[in-house]
């Protein structure tokens, strides 16, 4: 028993350490965590063996793979499947635990004599994926997955397959059911019961024995020839069912006019590129001439030079995620504080979908670990162990906050807690039955056939809670630097960024107006642009400011309602002239290629276009009764957004009217994603949410909720699918296209934040946040996916 509990933790050790090497298991133990191989523990079976969920005593989930009990089992075909998987260690290639050989003496009958013979069982253990295979997922074109989640899939699968060519292992029974998918659609490549191990120069062997799945097997393999290229035949059936949900030869232009259909749909049509190479690899693979086959490291190769002229997909999607699923929480003793870190609930389907997070067993907040919201409702021994319930509307992710209380008087564990995370779509609508029976118990066999009985969609994951040094936790990729106040030239009233120079351009209370160097820190220039000398209480403040870059120019508006144009070059003044008569100019912008100037003030209820090419003439006004904020569209748009009072109006150039109007929410932002332009607005009346909407039709396209912290300023990045929110002390950084967290990220202490911008290109980002005191600058590097494009 002690050598089953020493295993059983060994094995939990190695669904967390990647670098632990699979071991023997005990029969005993495989029975344990089975059930003894009850049915209700089933969940797949072939040919020759049958699959079970292993539960472990940490409540993970494992993969066991019991082979058929036959007294004639072929021992050669399992010491081949284990040494192979064995030798393999890959993203793409299911993750080895462990095996169990037992043999045991049984009296059969044999010959009408009863004899006694060895019955051997035989089993493997895996890591658990939760989405199964991929013969569960194929569809036609015109429903299931999307695009980029069906091209991730074709090359995470030929990432391991190149693998297991590089390792000389030659699989022979590639096809969807023997690919698995993790809770982020990651393929992973499963069942080597009929591999073979080439020698290090081997390329070809000669087998009298023919065995695999008809269908995709290559037409030499039935002469008993194999060959590397034997596997791409496979792959090449497999991407024809991605492409098509049908195995087989295909034309390449039926498949294009198909997802034509479905891009135009969702506007996604840039990606037919992608689609036209994939179906142009799916027949070369099906070639009956292997030599005219392409090899696996060519196929990555054509994938590659597609991401370099079309783009990058983004991996890992799903329409249901959590996010992250292992969650670290830098614990300082000596501070002892209260710390709380994000978790994402995304729900890209066109369903509701209701989520629970549970601990795994009743003393698993350790800590005092758990979601802070809950504690409000119940004291702190009554909310431990508390289920989280939520529900997310379509296209939305809502982010909650896992809070370690401070003040905990036992020490910490040091291994893993965990929690159960399910999430299911539907369309039903009234389900409050359904969600107080399921917050008893998530778990129980009537609460899933309650789900299963609503024909739903299921995500199942675990999210794991670790304790780590703060020190190991602080982002090593960013530095934060400051442009302060100046007792000199007064309060930071407004800033602006240069579109080529590394230049800030901040206006000061005392009238003055500066130049920074943000990558220097160095001040480039000073200018006195206002002096007092009109009867106004304050006639020296600056309220906003510009440039215009194109001119080499920059723009000031003050509080007496005057616009004065300054060009930099020589600190001459090019124009004075009064745009809102005694009231402030507020806000500036600059159409992104003609000749115009935007100005507003808080005070006065229109917007005003001045055109410079026209001798700075006033050639349109916009009637918007106030405005607070002003926001230009991306370049190649000709559109602005104004915003009062909790409702934002999209306005383009030419219009006398607002072409949208957006009741209900403040700071409007642009943003692009290769060919399609967004525009993103905070909630007015709680800040507790964010909205993001498609510019082309002003449908909604996702929302960004908190659960119990409102969100204080967004901005979006000009070319990155980056989306920025402050939150409480902290900035928040999330891919626009899935709505993950990529980075996090402490302001500093006491700094009320008037203003966030981000400045730079792909290749150069700075995150720009303002106050009175300064100006904090964040240098920040992205992961490589957000810098090569994607579609949303």
């Amino acid at each position: 028993m002690d050598r089953e509990a020493a295993k059983c933790t060994y094995s939990e050790k190695m669904l967390v350490d990647a670098n632990i090497e699979p071991t023997d298991l005990p029969l005993s133990l495989l029975e344990s965590i089975t059930s003894n191989f009850s049915e209700d523990k089933k969940i797949g079976s072939g040919g020759f063996s049958v699959v079970y969920e292993g539960l472990l005593q940490n409540g993970s989930v494992v993969a066991v793979k019991r082979l058929s009990q036959a007294i004639d089992l072929d021992e050669k075909n399992f010491n081949q499947e284990v040494s192979s998987l064995i030798r393999v260690k890959n993203k793409n290639i299911v993750r080895f635990l462990g095996y169990c050989a037992d043999t045991q003496g049984k009296v059969e009958k044999y010959d009408g004599k009863m004899v006694m013979a060895d019955m051997r069982q035989r089993l493997l253990c895996f890591e658990f994926l939760p989405n199964g295979g991929l013969d569960k997922h194929i569809n036609d074109s015109s429903q299931g997955l999307e695009w980029r989640t069906r091209y991730q899939i074709i090359k995470g699968i030929c990432k391991g397959l190149h693998y297991l060519h590089q390792q000389h292992i030659v699989h022979l029974d590639l096809k969807p059911a023997n690919i698995l998918l993790d809770y982020n659609m990651v393929p992973k490549i499963a069942d080597f019961g009929l591999s073979k191990c080439f020698d290090e120069k081997q390329t070809r062997a000669i087998t009298s024995k023919v065995v695999g799945s008809h269908g995709y097997m290559a037409p030499e393999f039935f002469s008993g020839e194999i060959t590397f290229k034997s596997d791409i035949y496979s792959l090449g059936i497999i991407i024809a069912e991605i492409l098509t949900g049908k195995k087989g030869y295909f034309q390449i232009d039926n498949v294009l006019e198909s997802w034509s259909a479905r891009f135009q749909m969702l506007q996604g049509g840039i990606w037919l590129e992608h689609v036209r190479v994939c179906a142009e690899i799916g027949l070369k693979c099906m070639d009956s001439n292997p030599v005219k086959r392409p090899m696996i490291k060519h196929i990555l190769e054509m994938l590659d030079g597609l991401e370099c002229t079309y783009g990058f997909m983004e991996s890992d999607v799903s329409a249901m995620h959590v996010h992250p699923l292992l969650v670290s929480f830098p614990w300082d003793w000596e501070v002892n504080r209260c710390i709380k870190c994000p978790v994402t609930l995304t729900n890209k389907t066109e369903h509701d979908v209701g989520v629970w997070i549970s601990p795994t067993s009743p003393d698993a907040c350790f800590g005092g670990l758990g979601f802070p919201f809950l504690w409000e409702l119940q004291s702190p021994e009554a909310a431990k162990g508390l289920t989280l319930f939520r529900w997310l509307t379509p296209h939305s992710s809502m982010v909650v906050f896992m809070t370690m209380r401070g003040a905990t008087t036992r020490p910490l564990r040091k291994h893993m807690e965990m929690f159960d995370v399910v999430m299911f779509a539907t369309k039903w609508w009234n389900l409050e039955d359904l969600e107080l029976h399921l917050n008893k118990d998530t778990k129980s066999d009537d609460s899933w056939k309650r789900i299963k009985e609503l024909g739903t969609e299921v995500y199942r994951a675990t999210l794991r809670v670790v304790t780590c040094d703060p020190a190991r936790c602080q982002e090593a990729m960013m530095t934060h630097q400051l442009i302060p106040a100046s007792e000199e030239f007064g309060n930071i009233m407004s800033m602006d960024v240069h579109l080529i120079e590394t230049w800030v351009l901040v206006g000061y209370s005392g009238g003055y107006v500066s130049i920074w160097n943000h990558e220097t820190q160095g001040r480039v220039m000073d200018f006195l642009i206002i002096e007092c000398c009109r009867p106004w209480p304050f006639a020296s403040r600056i309220c906003s400011t510009k440039f215009i870059t194109g001119e080499h120019w920059f723009a000031v508006g003050d509080v007496t309602g005057y616009i004065q144009v300054h060009t930099y070059t020589t600190k001459d003044k090019i124009k004075e002239f009064e745009a809102h008569c005694g009231k402030s100019v507020d806000m500036l912008a600059i159409h992104p290629t003609d000749t115009l100037l935007l100005t507003a003030s808080h005070f006065d209820e229109f917007i005003k276009l001045w055109d410079w090419g026209q001798g700075w003439m006033c050639v349109r006004v916009f009637d918007v009764h106030n405005a607070c904020h002003l926001t230009v569209g991306p370049r190649d748009t000709n559109t602005f957004a104004s915003s009062l009072h909790g409702s934002v109006k999209v306005w383009e150039f030419g219009s006398l009217g607002p072409i949208a109007t957006l009741d209900g929410y403040t700071r409007p932002n642009f943003h692009s994603d290769n060919d399609q332009h967004f525009l993103t607005a905070l909630l007015q009346s709680n800040y507790f949410e964010v909205k993001t909407w498609n510019l082309q039709t002003m449908k909604e396209v996702h929302r960004l909720i908190t659960s119990s912290m409102s969100i204080d300023k967004i901005a979006c990045h000009p070319m990155l699918p980056i989306l920025a929110s402050i939150i409480g002390q902290s900035t928040f950084l999330w891919d626009t296209r899935t709505y993950r967290l990529i980075k996090r990220f402490e302001l500093p202490k006491h700094c009320y934040i008037t203003w966030m911008v981000f400045v730079g290109t792909e290749d150069f980002t700075r995150l720009m946040i303002g106050s009175s005191e300064g100006i904090s600058i964040f240098k920040i590097n992205f992961p490589a996916p957000l810098t090569v494009g994607g579609n949303s």
